[in-house]
C-alpha cells in the first residue's frame, strides 16, 4: 500500500518562480516585440523607458538584494545579441501569500563594467566579507572609474545621462 505525504509549501519557491516567470515572461515579451502586452500585465507599476534598449539573447545571473523598508531589487544580468554582458533592475514588494509585485521597472544602471574572471583587478579581490550591503558596494566609484580608465575594465553599458552627470 502506497503512503501519499502533502506539505504546505515553502515560502522562498514561491518567490523565486515569481520572479523566474516575470523575467521569461519580459524576455519573450522583447523578443516578440510585444512588451506593450508586458507593461499591460502590471499593475500600479512606474514604467520606465528603457525597453527598447534590452535586447536579451542569455540571462546570466539573477540577484536579489533587500533594499529598503521591505522593498527588494532585483539584478538581471544578461548578454544580448552581440554577446556583451549588459543588466537592468526592478523593483519589487512581497505582497500576500509570498506573492511578488513589480513596483518600477526596468532601472538602467549607471554603467556595466565586465573584465575576464582570470584577469579580474586586485581592486576587486573578495576579501571574505560580504560585497554588497544593502544594496550598495564597498568599492567606490573613484576605484571603478580609474579601472575603466586604465582598462583594467571593459564599459559595455552606460546611461547616457551618467556620461554628462555622474551622480
Amino acid at each position: 500500500m502506497k503512503e501519499n505525504f502533502f506539505a504546505s509549501s515553502i515560502a522562498g519557491t514561491k518567490i523565486h518562480n515569481s520572479i523566474y516567470y516575470t523575467v521569461n515572461k519580459l524576455k519573450k515579451s522583447i523578443e516578440e516585440n510585444r512588451v506593450d502586452d508586458f507593461i499591460k500585465s502590471i499593475k500600479d507599476c512606474k514604467i520606465n523607458n528603457y525597453f527598447d534598449t534590452i535586447q536579451i539573447k542569455n540571462i546570466f545571473k539573477i540577484s536579489i538584494d533587500f533594499s529598503t523598508k521591505g522593498y527588494y531589487q532585483a539584478l538581471i544580468v544578461y548578454k544580448d545579441f552581440s554577446d556583451e554582458f549588459k543588466a537592468f533592475l526592478f523593483k519589487f514588494v512581497i505582497v500576500d501569500n509570498n506573492k511578488m509585485k513589480i513596483i518600477e521597472i526596468p532601472i538602467m544602471p549607471k554603467r556595466v563594467a565586465v573584465c575576464k574572471k582570470d584577469e579580474q583587478p586586485p581592486e576587486l579581490a573578495y576579501d571574505g566579507r560580504f560585497p554588497l550591503r544593502s544594496g550598495r558596494s564597498r568599492i567606490t566609484s573613484e576605484v571603478l572609474d580609474n579601472l575603466v580608465s586604465d582598462k583594467a575594465l571593459k564599459v559595455t553599458q552606460e546611461k547616457e545621462n551618467h556620461k554628462n552627470n555622474p551622480e
